[in-house]
């Protein structure tokens, strides 16, 4: 096997990296992800066209892609096993490590969930607040959004019941 096989994991390892410090110098962005996947991708790119393995490029991309998808939607976007985690630890913590229904709602409403995703939304810029009501800001959040709806059926089709 030869060594440049391995770039596609390069281009992830990279795209991780600069996530990370992207993450840490501009936090609650949408743009550290952008950055780490866009980094690794031309990571990929620049080894292809030094090595000479232009028809290479488009596995190795294609490769890439889906290694970073799956870091940024199964890893990354672990976020939305977060709340079955924390109610998880809430229960643990709890006297007797158990706790009604009305205690677990007062601890973890779906009010604290939204305001919590609007903060964020507000932060990266995807929507606007003003007076009260939201807008939508940059429409990148949207373009995403709507490209991941349309994978969605793809990625994860729904059980018939």
């Amino acid at each position: 096997m030869s060594v440049l096989a391995l770039v596609p994991v390069a281009g992830l390892l990279v795209c991780v990296v600069l996530h990370v410090l992207a993450a840490r110098l501009a936090p609650a962005k949408i743009a550290d992800l952008v950055i780490g996947v866009a980094g690794g991708g031309l990571l990929v790119v620049q080894v292809a066209w030094a090595a000479g393995q232009g028809p290479s490029l488009p596995v190795w991309l294609a490769t890439y892609f889906l290694l970073a998808y799956c870091y940024v939607v199964g890893f990354f976007n672990l976020s939305e096993s977060a709340r079955r985690i924390r109610l998880l630890i809430e229960l643990s913590q709890a006297p007797g490590h158990a706790m009604t229904l009305d205690e677990i709602l007062t601890a973890y409403n779906a009010r604290m969930v939204v305001e919590a995703r609007l903060r964020r939304l507000v932060g990266a810029g995807f929507l606007v607040e003003r007076g009260g009501r939201y807008w939508i800001g940059n429409r990148a959040g949207l373009w995403i959004a709507r490209g991941l709806a349309a994978l969605a059926p793809l990625l994860a089709p729904q059980r018939r019941r």
